[in-house]
């Protein structure tokens, strides 16, 4: 999971590359949402606020929210185990 609290650190570093990366993350999104469904409302509901938290770090500049979300998906990866 380190490489996933690099990803939400760049955020905060460089705008160009938290932009890019943030348009991968909505675009793998976008593919595996229907998907996310069938493994229940909960499990869309955390996704979803991981995600919105990502969009928050790049478009509002705020590094806190990209920890946040680092955090989060490290919670969702543990519950999932």
């Amino acid at each position: 999971l380190e490489f996933r609290r690099v990803l939400f650190r760049s955020f905060a570093q460089d705008k160009a590359k938290a932009k890019s990366i943030l348009a991968d993350i909505e675009a793998v999104w976008i593919a595996l949402e229907p998907k996310a469904s069938s493994e229940g409302e909960q499990f869309v509901a955390d996704l979803t606020r991981i995600i919105e938290l990502a969009r928050t770090s790049v478009v509002r500049n705020r590094p806190a929210e990209a920890d946040k979300a680092a955090r989060f998906l490290q919670l969702l990866v543990d519950s999932d185990s």
